[in-house]
């Protein structure tokens, strides 16, 4: 029972810095998109556009059978 409890409480614990963490880079993210729209505003050329180029994609199943081969295959996303 004493392990069980040590447990659950590095547990808790880690869960507890995961959230610090996650409100960190949700606040950090929020100020990143706040100061690109500003940029934006203020910025007399375009904004880039964001494409997507054709790159080789990896292609893989999550099926057992595939999984235990290594089924996977490299394609061209356009």
């Amino acid at each position: 029972m004493d392990q069980i409890s040590a447990e659950k409480t590095k547990v808790g614990e880690r869960l507890a810095r995961l959230d610090a963490n996650r409100a960190t880079v949700t606040a950090q993210l929020t100020d990143l998109e706040t100061a690109e729209r500003v940029l934006m505003r203020v910025s007399k050329t375009p904004p880039a556009r964001r494409t997507r180029s054709a790159t080789l994609t990896l292609f893989h199943c999550h099926q057992q059978l595939h999984m235990d081969f290594g089924f996977m295959a490299l394609f061209n996303y356009a």
